[in-house]
């Protein structure tokens, strides 16, 4: 009976060394002529536990040792100054620290940093800290865009924010704001708010948003920032998250200038129309070209509905040139015409929409129909009247006395 109950009693010793085996974390550090060996079982956030530190000397006599451990954060530690004294070689004295973990921390590897010194040396080195909680911990994991390359004077640009929860609870009720900055808007009412539930520990969920860049947006990182509201281990959270927008700059251009030659174009007459561009933007616009739109209500027929201008570099102009005609009886205005500026950057194609007047006036053609007319009505009364005097009856001539 009595082998029984010993048979027992070493299995349940067995046992509890598997379970100590098992749960017990640490390592060994070796400094010098110090081999430290530490070990806990577990830490967990806002919590407090046991770090037991092992030194023995491996080498000649040690005096005066003292190991102490700093307490940097997260951590507190109390009683922090270990005074060993003299370790005799092959010696191993042991030591239990008690160490407070804060409030809040995130699920992680940290490191309890420590400093051992004798009468002849002193070493820094670290004790790494598994830290666990029962806490959501969300991050940025991932930004994603369409286009993946992002400019000024863009509109519906999609980013995907992927949030990774690394804490060891979950994330309910998980909402995600997007707050921009100064020349970012969003694209609709909503686009800037995603509602995406449950997080669980360990897994990833991915925002969409959609917004627009405005022209005036330099190029270089935009800071910008996500919101999130959501419910952990009972306890409601909001956090900000700050990531960056990478903006690239880009050709732009502007019309600075157009003008017809004459100056006003006659109806039935031909004129040649002059448009010169500006390129405002941060980057050389290649292979640029101005592309003219006729309008079927205009009185305007272009030649050519493209002009080639090239390589047009940043703060530098370009000049496209379009010959026309305009109908005999196209009636006098000024005619807002419709074109667009066409380039080329790293082989994506940008477009430009302007527009420029061309001023029509009355044709020199209509003037001389009056004047025809005028003569013929002239010319009309001089043949009525020579008609008259001839059919005009002479008065007879006087007697002779």
């Amino acid at each position: 009976m009595s082998k029984k109950i010993l048979s027992i009693f070493a299995l349940f010793l067995l046992f509890i060394a598997g379970i100590a085996s098992v749960s017990a974390l640490g390592e060994t550090v070796y400094i010098g002529d110090y081999q430290i060996s530490y070990t806990y079982f577990s830490a967990d956030e806002g919590d407090r536990f046991t770090l037991t530190v092992v030194v023995t000397n491996t080498g000649e006599l040690k005096e005066d040792v003292v190991l102490e451990i700093n307490d940097n954060t997260p951590f507190d530690v109390n009683e922090d100054k270990w005074e060993i004294g003299n370790l005799a070689k092959d010696e191993t004295k042991s030591k239990s620290f008690r160490v407070d973990i804060d409030e809040d921390t995130p699920q992680g590897n940290y490191n309890l940093e420590f400093n051992i010194e004798d009468k002849k040396e002193d070493f820094d080195d670290e004790f790494n800290i598994e830290v666990s909680s029962k806490k959501a911990d969300l991050i940025i994991g991932s930004i994603n865009s369409l286009p993946s390359t992002l400019s000024p004077d863009t509109k519906d640009v999609k980013l995907d924010i992927t949030l990774e929860n690394l804490g060891g609870g979950d994330a309910n009720f998980v909402k995600a704001r997007l707050i921009l900055p100064e020349g970012f808007s969003s694209s609709s009412s909503f686009s800037d708010f995603v509602n995406l539930g449950t997080l669980a520990s360990g897994s990833d969920k991915t925002a969409a948003f959609y917004v627009d860049i405005s022209k005036e947006v330099a190029s270089g990182n935009h800071k910008a920032k996500i919101e999130l509201a959501y419910r952990t281990d009972n306890d409601d959270k909001i956090s900000l998250l700050d990531f960056e927008i990478p903006i690239k700059g880009k050709p732009q251009f502007q019309v600075t200038g157009s003008k017809t030659s004459p100056g006003s174009v006659p109806a039935g007459a031909s004129g040649t129309l002059s448009i010169t561009i500006k390129n405002t933007g941060e980057e050389k616009g290649e292979e640029t070209s101005v592309r003219i739109f006729e309008n079927a209500d205009f009185p305007i027929t272009f030649d050519e509905k493209t002009s080639f201008i090239g390589t047009v570099e940043k703060g530098k102009t370009g000049t496209a040139t379009f010959k026309f005609d305009v109908d005999s009886d196209g009636n006098p205005n000024s005619y807002l015409v419709r074109l667009q500026v066409r380039t080329l950057q790293n082989n994506n194609i940008l477009v430009e929409e302007h527009t420029v007047p061309v001023k029509i006036v009355e044709g020199q053609q209509g003037i001389s129909g009056y004047l025809i007319i005028a003569i013929i009505i002239i010319a009309a009364l001089i043949v009525i009247y020579i008609i008259y005097r001839l059919l005009k009856p002479k008065k007879a001539g006087k007697k002779e006395r």
